[in-house]
Parts: structure tokens; sequence; C-alpha cells
């Protein structure tokens, strides 16, 4: 796989719902995603910042970047996945809109079709949000 690639290659996300840019690296469970929400977006608050709910979701769409690429490396196409619970999160500062974010997230395990990542949003070399997730992953219906 080249990087950087299109995460429109790997996620089933698509028009507004589509948060996140390029992957940018993947390997070891592991993916860092950009991404760049305008300042005019339905995302962004009165204050110019991106809404704190949104952040988890950037984090979600990254992990499912990285379920993507473990199905590519598998022969897979990419499938649906659910963002089925934040177990932790904490947002240390407004996440600005108009900038160029990063977003990595890792997968510290898998129980079935559901797995637990962590995530976090930088700009820069300043973090600005971390989460734990739990996403669902359901087998495709051929699989059943």
């Amino acid at each position: 796989m080249k990087f950087p690639m299109d995460s429109a290659q790997v996620i089933p996300h698509r028009a507004t719902m589509k948060l996140i840019g390029d992957v940018i690296q993947y390997g070891d469970n592991a993916g860092r995603v950009e991404a760049r929400l305008d300042a005019d977006g339905l995302f962004v608050g009165p204050d110019g910042a991106i809404e704190t709910v949104v952040a988890t979701e950037l984090i979600a769409q990254a992990c499912a970047a990285v379920n993507g690429l473990k199905g590519v490396e598998s022969g897979k196409p990419p499938g649906r996945g659910y963002l089925v619970g934040v177990d932790a999160a904490t947002f240390y500062l407004p996440i600005p809109a108009g900038e160029t974010l990063i977003v990595d997230a890792r997968q510290e395990f898998e129980v079935g079709d559901f797995g637990i990542f962590s995530g976090r949003i930088h700009v820069g070399t300043t973090l600005l949000a971390e989460a734990r997730v739990t996403v669902w992953a359901p087998p495709d219906e051929d699989e059943d």
C-alpha cells in the first residue's frame, strides 16, 4: 500500500459525513489520518471551534480506516462499522476549524466483532483530545 491514500478507499463514509481526508500512516493495528473541517462547515460552533462530539467521530473514522486497511491486507473490501461506545474522553483544548488535524487510532484489542481503540487528535505537536472507543464491525451478510 502507498501512502498518503484517500480514506474513501477504506471507509464507507461519504459526502458531509466523511470527515477525514488522507490516511498517511498504517501498520501494527494503528493508523494516522489527516482531517480538515472548514470554518463554515456543518460541525463548527459559533466560537469557530469544532463541536466536541465531532472529535469522537473523527477518532471513530480513523478507527474505520484502520479496520478498512486490515481488510484490504486480508483481501476483503472495506465493511461497515459502528461507534457503539465512548469509554473515556478528554478534551484538552478547543479543536480549531480550518486547521489540518492529525488523528491517530490504535486497536488495543478485539473480541469477536468488537474492537477497543484509543485515539488522539493533534494540531502540530499539540494534543487537543483523546478517547477510548468501542466499535462494532458486523460480519458481511454473505459471511453468515
